[in-house]
């Protein structure tokens, strides 16, 4: 396998072609935004957005929750993914909630996926729930088309 890559590159240096790599998946860690009670949907600006294809971290203390705006650029299915970084038996969820605190779609459990309706240009929020453990939890979460 070495070696075929190493003929590769040697190839495309010979025809000038550039040859770029990059990770596949990128992990941004991303502040938590809690809910205040009372605050209507509209009003949650705080909330960082977040992309499909990109892999996020965040820690959510113990039985709390955090939003995360998304706003797809395509419509279609979505597929949730959501891991615990140091303690996989842990419990959590995450699912996504349109601008009025309508549930839409399927709930992501912890260490399974979920797939989700999502319509183009309209902002969705991502909510993810810890909600088992003593001491919070580190969720990696991420969203593909």
């Amino acid at each position: 396998m070495k070696k075929l890559v190493a003929l590769v590159l040697l190839v495309a240096a010979l025809l000038g072609v550039a040859v770029t790599a990059r990770a596949t998946v990128k992990i941004e860690y991303v502040a938590q935004y809690e809910e205040v009670r009372g605050v209507a949907w509209d009003n949650r600006q705080n909330a960082p957005t977040i992309q499909a294809g990109v892999a996020y971290k965040t820690s959510i203390a113990w039985k709390e929750k955090s939003y995360f705006k998304f706003c797809p650029e395509k419509t279609g299915i979505y597929t949730i993914s959501l891991t615990e970084e140091w303690n996989p038996t842990g419990g959590g969820s995450g699912r996504f909630f349109d601008s009025n605190g309508e549930q839409v779609g399927d709930a992501c459990s912890l260490g399974t996926s979920a797939k989700v309706a999502l319509n183009a240009n309209r902002v969705y929020y991502f909510r993810a729930k810890e909600w088992s453990g003593s001491y919070g939890a580190e969720f990696i979460f991420a969203i593909c088309f």
